[in-house]
């Protein structure tokens, strides 16, 4: 047992070694790439200082997400997003100043610059951890995020360039790529660029990237011994990152340093800035979120925006790259078995040792190698984005996409970013004003409120039922989907042919309304005036109410207009209205006799009444109450009952409201079950009841009134299923 474990811990070992050192020559490498990057054009002399920051960012971003971080394997580095933008910043720094001071003393306000992004960065990670806000970022459309991307593929793909030509010149990028004797400078770049890209289409193996990086220097060198070329003549021709200054590539952060920074000018680039913090935290959730796929494990997301923010704050102490979560590495490190955090410590400690050791090699690394890295990551940007997305993404979303990247490459970066907002706040107002804001349209007919009535005013909603018109509404209610929904009312009246008396509009499912649609709901107003029919507003927020009132005015209390607390009781309303017009239509005189006589022979209904026990109640009177025993049921002869739910600490539902010529506690006493809900007086109410031990009785000793009872029940029931089931088909 003992050799067994032995031998895993050595295998784990081996593997945290193996898999530190690949990752750390990986991570030097691009810390090389992307100091080149930020420190390119007019900032080129200081490329050491920049080298010098991009790898301390490795090294204090690195070892502080290996012990800080939920998953004990996990790897962080300095990262292309952050570092593209910083090469935009520390150009436009040096544009505002270059004409005031010299590049050396432009110097301090870049890196501090570099630094302050670190700060901010490292604050915002922890703030969205601590408070678990980390998804609010993910609300940021999906195109714009890849339009983005594109662009960062691009600034990569230019700033590649840009290093291996030595900066965009007089003329621009265009013109230093085509004259001619640059040629020798950028087009090995370029094909070691797309070598990269190849390789890592065509395989998955761990050191594919690492040998064809170094098969790449050991090629140049290779080139440049074949031509007889030294390396003293490779640097002198600018083929060489070097030679160095003396004093190393990285000199910390002095508070006389930071006196000499120009701040106006850092303040200039807060756009950037703000730029490098959001897509930071997008993209440390969006690899987190990837990583928990890869590893099939869970990632703790708010702990991992901490680990984050505190590895940038100890970056920024030295001026770091920002850098987060390696979502490629951390994937890399598992496959090669690393589960622990010496995969993490190695490759942090291999950056610091480069920082500290490693000037005088550094200054060998060919540019075309640094360059071409830099175009690798570029490619593979606008290949995921501007090609693939083509297939993947609807038209209007890859055109975004496009629109960005084209923003981006002609006008600026900012202004892309801002283009892209703006397209994708009108694709989303006009698709969202397509989505149709009526989720149901019903009549009366086939939807009636929760009041139980007695058969001859069922016969008269069936009848009449159709002039009461209920749209259900759902979404977001603004001024696109309200005239969606006004035209909606045109067409239903159009149809109606002048039947329509009623309009109900229910706002349960509405998450919102803007402002901007009480102009639609006053137009409505006016309808109702003219076409003579009200118009009732169900279920409104109290805010949404208040907003209406002070729209209509008094038209809500006496005009077209009303606003009911839901649609059961709007529908309650339009009901009586219907049912009183039928009345009066046809002479109705309520006295004459009651409805369950009308339901029974004279002779039948007498032999009944010797079971029955009638009982008189009074306003807030008990009739059945919720959990108790069903031991009888009841018929309603005058009055009204309505049946409550008791939801505990909520409100009480109500679920009927029965009128004379219903029944109540039937089901419970048939089925022998308690009570479901309770049963309550509204009004001084007369009621007939019939026991079990009564309704056994009839059966023994009348069988054909109790034949007649079940009829009846039976009857109710049936109706009361058939209505539920007309309702249904019109929801589905």
């Amino acid at each position: 047992m003992n050799e067994v474990q032995s031998e895993s811990s050595s295998r784990r070992l081996a593997s945290g070694i193996i898999a530190g050192v690949v990752l750390g020559i990986l991570n030097v490498a691009l810390a090389v790439a992307f100091g080149a990057l930020i420190f390119s054009g007019d900032l080129a002399p200081f490329v050491s200082v920049g080298i010098g920051l991009s790898l301390f960012g490795g090294a204090a971003v690195g070892m502080v997400v290996v012990f800080a971080s939920s998953h004990p394997g996990m790897i962080a580095t300095p990262q292309d997003i952050p570092a593209t933008i910083l090469a935009l910043v520390g150009a436009g720094i040096f544009a505002t100043l270059s004409t005031t001071m010299s590049p050396e003393a432009a110097l301090p306000t870049v890196v501090a610059a570099i630094a302050l992004t670190g700060i901010l960065t490292g604050v915002c990670f922890l703030v969205l951890g601590q408070f678990k806000l980390g998804n609010l970022v993910r609300f940021i459309p999906y195109p714009v995020i890849g339009g983005f991307l594109a662009g960062i593929g691009w600034l990569l793909l230019t700033g590649g360039l840009g290093v291996m030509v030595g900066g965009e010149g007089e003329g621009g990028l265009l013109s230093a790529l085509t004259e001619g004797s640059s040629l020798v400078y950028w087009l090995p770049g370029v094909g070691f660029g797309i070598a990269l890209l190849v390789v890592d289409r065509l395989t998955s193996h761990f050191l594919a990237i690492p040998l064809t990086i170094f098969a790449g220097i050991g090629g140049f060198y290779l080139v440049n011994f074949l031509s007889g070329s030294s390396l003293v003549d490779a640097g002198a021709q600018g083929l060489l990152l070097g030679p160095f200054p003396d004093a190393g590539l990285w000199a910390p952060m002095t508070p006389s340093k930071l006196a000499a920074a120009d701040w106006g000018a850092v303040l200039g680039q807060a756009g950037s800035i703000g730029a490098i913090v959001v897509m930071s935290i997008i993209s440390t959730l969006l690899n987190a979120t990837g990583l928990e796929l890869a590893l099939r494990k869970d990632v703790d997301l708010n702990q991992e925006l901490k680990a984050a923010g505190l590895a940038n704050l100890a970056g920024a102490l030295g001026a770091g790259v920002p850098g987060y979560h390696a979502l490629a590495d951390t994937t890399l490190a598992h496959r090669l078995g690393a589960r622990g955090k010496l995969a993490g410590i190695i490759a942090a400690a291999m950056c610091a040792a480069a920082l500290i050791f490693g000037a005088g090699v550094m200054g060998y690394f060919p540019k075309m190698v640094a360059g071409g890295m830099l175009v690798f990551l570029g490619l593979l940007f606008l290949t995921e984005w501007v090609v693939e997305a083509a297939t993947r993404l609807p038209r209007s979303d890859y055109l975004i996409v496009i629109a960005i990247l084209v923003a981006i490459a002609s006008i600026g970066f900012l202004q892309g970013v801002g283009v892209g907002v703006a397209l994708a706040v009108a694709v989303f107002i006009m698709e969202y004003s397509r989505i149709d804001v009526v989720k149901h349209a019903l009549s009366g007919a086939e939807y009636q409120s929760n009041v139980e009535r007695n058969r001859r005013h069922k016969k008269a909603l069936a009848a009449e039922g159709h002039r009461t018109q209920i749209l259900v509404l759902q979404g977001y209610m603004f001024f696109g989907t309200a005239n969606y929904l006004l035209e909606r009312v045109r067409e239903i009246l159009a149809s109606g042919e002048g039947q329509v008396s009623f309009v109900i509009l229910d706002f349960r499912l509405v998450s919102g309304i803007d402002t901007s649609a009480f102009s639609c709901f006053e137009r409505m107003r006016q309808m109702a005036h003219t076409q003579g029919f009200h118009l009732l507003f169900a279920h409104l927020s109290p805010r949404a109410t208040a907003a209406l009132e002070k729209t209509f005015g008094d038209e809500t209390e006496e005009g077209e207009v009303k606003l009911v607390p839901d649609l059961d009781h709007g529908l309650e309303w339009c009901e009586e209205r219907i049912i009183a017009m039928a009345d009066y239509l046809e002479g109705y005189d309520p006295t004459t006799r009651t409805d369950l006589q009308l339901s029974f022979p004279v002779d039948l209904l007498r032999r009944m009444m010797d079971f029955f026990e009638r009982k008189e109640l009074a306003p807030g009177d008990v009739l059945l109450e919720q959990g108790a025993a069903a031991e009888e049921m009841f018929f309603i002869e005058a009055g009204q009952v309505t049946v409550l739910l008791d939801r505990g600490s909520k409100d009480e539902v109500r679920l009927q409201t029965l009128r004379p010529g219903t029944i109540v506690g039937e089901v419970g006493m048939y089925l022998k079950t308690p009570r479901s809900a309770s049963a309550v007086a509204d009004q001084a109410t007369t009621v007939y009841r019939l026991s079990k031990s009564a309704l056994k009785r009839m059966l023994a000793e009348d069988p054909e009134a109790a034949a007649g009872l079940h009829k009846y029940v039976a009857r109710m029931l049936s109706e009361r299923l058939t209505l539920m089931n007309r309702t249904l088909r019109q929801l589905l």
